[in-house]
């Protein structure tokens, strides 16, 4: 028998690699343009949304 904590981090687990990736491009992209990394963290946001 699994429990509740365990259970809930597996529904969770396939969107893991998706935020982790997200991340990393908007901490990764205002190393080389002068622009914020919450407006490259949201812009990568509605492309992904937007893609989906």
């Amino acid at each position: 028998m699994q429990s509740r904590c365990f259970v809930r981090f597996r529904a969770l687990m396939p969107g893991l690699p998706v935020r982790a990736s997200l991340a990393v491009t908007a901490a990764f992209l205002p190393e080389h343009h002068s622009a914020p990394v919450m407006l490259f963290a949201v812009l990568a946001l509605l492309l992904l949304l937007m893609i989906a």
